[in-house]
């Protein structure tokens, strides 16, 4: 039998934030991110599938990798490479 804290690795745990995050926010500001031409949603929907990306891709690592310790250090890196792909190209620096 698998432990819970085997499955709740740190790219999971951000992959269900990011998903949950956008849908609450989706649900409460729907008037607002609707508004002109409703580009508020396309970018919760983006969120939202930035989400599903990441638990995708913990869910790939969690098969590749039976260490835990290596599995949590190969996502905390994605995770980081993720990060600065998002600052670097987004056109603010």
């Amino acid at each position: 039998m698998m432990k819970v804290k085997q499955y709740l690795t740190p790219l999971i745990i951000m992959g269900w934030i990011a998903i949950i995050g956008a849908l609450i926010n989706l649900f409460i500001n729907w008037a607002e991110l609707s508004y002109a031409e409703g580009w508020g949603v396309v970018g919760m929907i983006g969120i939202i599938l930035y989400g599903s990306i990441a638990l995708t891709l913990g869910l790939l690592v969690r098969l590749i990798t039976k260490n835990l310790k290596l599995r949590i250090l190969i996502e905390l890196i994605l995770i980081a490479l993720a990060a600065s792909y998002i600052v670097f190209y987004s056109g603010r620096f």
